[in-house]
């Protein structure tokens, strides 16, 4: 299969000169800016977690990897240690475009809850 039979649509704009506001210009260079952010953090996700063996924690680097792209806020979480000592730790909360993918991904032919998301076990 060629790439041209892979073409579904083709968008052909006119050699023009657009001017586009300074403030318009400044918010999409700043949208472009976060996007390459969370492309950066979901790749150092699978640089850094990627080969730990273990279908468990390829689940907990493909979620992270999801919420990196979903732009998830850091949160600071509490859990307690083998000797039941406090701790805390920071971690990938969940954005409403996380929570929306997921609940998209879940659903299917037999209701909202037809397939399962894991989030896997931290290495």
């Amino acid at each position: 299969m060629g790439l041209d039979s892979q073409i579904k649509y083709a968008v052909v704009v006119p050699k023009t000169t657009v001017h586009v506001p300074l403030t318009l210009r400044n918010t999409m260079d700043e949208g472009i800016a976060k996007l390459g952010q969370r492309i950066q953090k979901a790749l150092d996700m699978a640089v850094q977690y990627g080969g730990i063996d273990g279908d468990h924690h390829k689940a907990w680097v493909i979620d992270q990897m999801v919420r990196a792209l979903t732009g998830c806020p850091m949160v600071e979480k509490t859990a307690l240690d083998c000797n039941r000592n406090e701790y805390s730790y920071k971690t990938q909360g969940e954005s409403e475009e996380y929570k929306e993918l997921v609940r998209d991904a879940k659903a299917g032919e037999d209701g909202p809850e037809t397939y399962s998301w894991e989030v896997g076990i931290a290495p």
